[in-house]
């Protein structure tokens, strides 16, 4: 009785190394037991377990995933983000230059670099030399005997509307925020364009006429944008120099250079507000017009005229760079009122390279560098 019980199976299913050989000799007669794999390989002549084929769904997950895994990784090119930093910092100067103090000892060049456009003074250098002759002998003449009284030069009539006088419109109209005393005279320039392209858009049917004053209008957003995604830039690119994250500029870049845009249809709007109200003022009177035509011809089209023309981009921006005129005689008639300034052409500029830059600011490094 005592040699049956030392013979029964126990309940486990699995059969003791005394009752028969090697333990988990005979796989299958008392359950799979641990004889099934061997360090994760099969042994000869056992039998796979059959695997169901993948569905649709399931295979376009894998390709997707075997995708994702890259051979490659990322990191920052450090010059790259310093000179996107520069340019980001110089880009802000630009922009918000204006909102110092007047208190602070800034000189007046800082006005001419960084306006964002000119009405120019056209005054010939010959009629400025006649006035500043004048003036000094007028002086010396009524200064007292033995005094040298100061030289007098000419003051330019240059108007320098810069991106905080367009804000400055803006919040002086909304009742929030008025224009210092200092900048009055470019917040007025501004409101004059901004009233001569609504009232030429009043009859019009025009579509770029009808849309000058809204740009006008909401160019401070332009300014907005160029200034908060300029900031944004700046501290990527800050931490790009010398964190170990990865960033991604290019969207960035294409925020900072859609302002910088923005900007540029404010200008060419302005070019053109004066364009239109002049060639409307100049406009010979229809009834004079027709003095001595043949009744009988046809009347000529009327010539509609558009406040945003693009032709007018090259004189915009080439306004710029002109020269004062020598003498009267080289003063253009059809001279732009309106010219672009030396701040809008560094602003688009550095919107323009920030975004170029932004396209090599990452590297590709493959992993099997580390291989050899």
């Amino acid at each position: 009785m005592a040699e049956n019980k030392s013979n029964t199976l126990p309940r486990t299913g699995v059969r003791p190394a005394s009752a028969g050989g090697a333990y988990g000799s005979r796989p299958g007669a008392y359950g799979p037991g641990p004889s099934s794999t061997v360090g994760g390989y099969r042994r000869p002549g056992q039998q796979s377990r059959s695997v169901p084929p993948k569905s649709e769904k399931e295979l376009r997950k894998l390709n997707r995933a075997r995708k994702r895994e890259r051979d490659y990784f990322f990191v920052m090119r450090k010059p790259i983000c310093f000179l996107i930093f520069l340019f980001s910092l110089v880009l802000i100067g630009v922009c918000d230059i204006g909102f110092l103090p007047d208190t602070l000892p800034i000189p007046a060049q800082v006005a001419q670099y960084t306006a964002f456009m000119v009405k120019p003074d056209y005054t010939p250098l010959d009629q400025r030399k006649a006035y500043e002759d004048a003036a000094n002998e007028e002086a010396a003449a009524n200064a007292a005997e033995g005094e040298k009284p100061e030289a007098i030069t000419y003051t330019t009539k240059d108007v320098y509307v810069s991106f905080t006088d367009i804000f400055y419109s803006a919040t002086g109209k909304a009742g929030f925020l008025a224009a210092p005393e200092s900048v009055l005279p470019e917040v007025e320039l501004y409101n004059d364009i901004l009233q001569r392209a609504t009232d030429y858009a009043t009859d019009s049917t025009d579509m770029m006429t009808t849309l000058a004053p809204t740009i006008l209008t909401y160019a401070p957003l332009a300014t907005l944008v160029l200034f908060n995604f300029a900031v944004i830039t700046l501290i990527l690119g800050f931490f790009g120099m010398f964190g170990k994250r990865i960033f991604r500029y290019m969207l960035i870049g294409l925020l900072v250079l859609i302002g910088a845009v923005g900007a540029f249809g404010t200008g060419l709007s302005s070019l053109g507000a004066y364009v239109v109200t002049a060639e409307v003022q100049e406009s010979p009177d229809d009834e004079e017009a027709a003095q001595g035509e043949d009744q009988t011809d046809a009347p000529a089209e009327a010539v509609v005229l558009s406040t945003i023309d693009f032709a007018q981009a090259m004189t915009f921006i080439q306004g710029a760079f002109a020269a004062i005129p020598d003498t009267q005689e080289q003063v253009k008639a059809d001279a732009p009122v309106i010219v672009a300034g030396y701040g809008f052409l560094i602003a688009a500029g550095s919107a323009l390279l920030i975004l170029i830059l932004s396209l090599f600011a990452r590297k590709k490094i493959p992993y099997a560098v580390f291989d050899r």
